[in-house]
């Protein structure tokens, strides 16, 4: 379940951007950076072939609907069939895709009295089955969404439908979305997949799977869902005409097991792989993996309702990184900090004491009350790190009861300020957006400081000075991740979560 989680984040990257300045980059060109100037190579699949991937089996989606959190997972693959306005790029920018510009306050289609999202869609777009795509589409679409989010039964990285007040399709190509307060992660919401009004009006949206012969605009056409495996192949009526490359005939999706997903790519039968550390790591072919750091658990204080900075340092001080993780998470390195290993002077009480500081357990108002620690109720990982969380800070003098909450509720209840403590994965400072306002003033630039290199300048922090200042507590890494690919190139070869959600798309439709 992590891992599967854990792809389809950064398949979509980092889902929460701040509204205005600050957030990530835009970029208002269609999504094709591999140009005949920049002499990108093209994949030896890429002459009409068909790509093989080959994923671990915790990864099959049960469903192929993108909007349901039962389909965890099927992000990775919607961009094939299903398509959205905007797209998130290799670097996390924002591009436009299905429409012709991301919204701004400049171009006069961002406002914040009411927030008023206006997207204009592209000329020429239209569905696997020749119609053409309209607001009218955008509109049926997202408003299903926004009854699913409502009834607490949509993907947790689509929760944010819950705030639009309305949808207003003006033309058939202008759409407005008008929430009911400002909402930061309305980028977000538009990299949420279009389908066709005319061919699932009479079903409820939580009502599709997806998984046979679903209409959409993206390049490919779902022919086989499986437990076993997927096969995609190009579409005739593609809206984007005379790509510059030649295009994949078809995608062809494995899973197995995971020592067969290496095997297979050391014998170089598959194009591109996803994998967990191993002995089987494969020894030939271009290895790629992701930075330990990309994937830091954190305990998270509501700084609102706890307030007080001695005691988010005792808490950290008396929480035991190494034996929380110790039968919890196979191959997770406890997280010192972040800081370097070899940075000077860092020495934390617990990591000289080889556990939990001698830091005293306080009888201050806050240790008296009971205090509610949220993590995704799907997920068993994070139930046993809840518990072993509560007992490790009973010795602090607080009572802590862990929370679950539904994955489909968890962003709106972090967004919301409802919980004291909370569970939660980060790999960069915009990961942090939902949760800025119940963090403290500079929580964002301390976190951001604290990834940084160590040069003695004195930016990185121990965990101790992150929860007085940031109310953030690094708990662990999670375990190494690596993905493979010996005949497929792209834009960001060097990043392979992006690799995987951003470069198939590349090399089946622009290269």
């Amino acid at each position: 379940m992590r891992l599967r989680t854990f792809l389809m984040l950064f398949i979509l990257a980092f889902v929460v951007t701040a509204v205005g300045c600050g957030g990530p980059e835009t970029i208002n060109e269609p999504p094709r950076v591999a140009t005949p100037a920049q002499e990108e190579q093209i994949s030896k699949v890429g002459q009409g072939g068909t790509a093989r991937i080959v994923l671990p089996a915790s990864l099959a989606p049960d469903c192929m609907n993108p909007y349901l959190s039962k389909c965890d997972g099927t992000a990775a693959f919607t961009g094939m069939t299903l398509e959205s306005p905007l797209v998130l790029g290799p670097s996390a920018e924002y591009r436009p895709l299905l429409a012709e510009a991301v919204p701004s306050f400049e171009g006069g289609s961002l406002a914040l009295r009411p927030m008023t999202v206006e997207v204009r869609l592209r000329r020429g777009v239209n569905f696997s089955d020749g119609e053409p795509l309209t607001s009218a589409d955008v509109r049926w679409t997202y408003e299903e969404a926004a009854l699913l989010a409502r009834g607490g039964e949509i993907s947790a990285i689509y929760s944010g439908f819950a705030r639009i007040e309305r949808i207003e399709t003006p033309d058939a190509r202008t759409v407005r979305l008008v929430f009911r307060e400002p909402y930061a992660g309305w980028r977000n919401l538009l990299t949420a997949p279009i389908l066709p009004h005319h061919v699932y009006e009479d079903r409820n949206l939580k009502d599709l799977t997806l998984t046979r012969d679903p209409v959409g605009s993206g390049p490919f056409l779902l022919k086989r869902f499986a437990r076993d495996g997927l096969r995609f192949i190009d579409t005739p009526r593609y809206w984007v005409s005379e790509p510059p490359y030649p295009n994949l005939e078809g995608i062809r999706v494995d899973f197995l097991a995971p020592a067969r997903v290496s095997g297979e790519l050391s014998a170089g039968r598959a194009d591109f792989g996803v994998f967990q550390t191993s002995e089987a790591v494969p020894k030939s072919g271009d290895l790629l993996r992701a930075a330990a750091l990309s994937r830091v658990e954190l305990l998270v204080f509501n700084s609102r309702r706890l307030d007080d900075p001695a005691f988010r340092d005792r808490v950290a001080r008396n929480v035991d990184r190494r034996s929380l993780i110790e039968t919890s998470v196979a191959g997770a390195k406890p997280a010192r900090s972040f800081m370097l290993p070899e940075s000077s002077g860092y020495a934390p009480a617990w990591d000289r004491s080889g556990g939990a500081s001698d830091a005293g357990s306080g009888t201050d108002e806050t240790a008296e009350r009971r205090l509610d620690l949220v993590y995704p109720a799907e997920d068993p990982i994070r139930r046993e790190l809840a518990r072993k969380l509560a007992a490790q800070l009973s010795e602090t003098g607080s009572k802590v009861s862990p929370r679950p909450v539904p994955a489909a509720r968890l962003q709106e209840v972090l967004e919301d300020g409802e919980f004291e403590l909370a569970l939660y994965t980060a790999g960069q400072a915009a990961d942090l957006e939902p949760l800025l306002p119940m963090l403290p003033p500079d929580s964002r630039r301390t976190f951001e400081e604290s990834l940084g290199d160590v040069d003695g300048s004195g930016l990185a922090r121990a965990q101790e000075t992150l929860a007085e200042d940031a109310a953030l507590v690094p708990l662990f890494l999670w375990p190494d991740t690596y993905s493979w690919s010996s005949t497929l190139s792209g834009p960001r070869p060097d990043v392979p979560y992006q690799s995987f959600g951003w470069n198939i798309r590349e090399w089946g439709v622009y290269e």
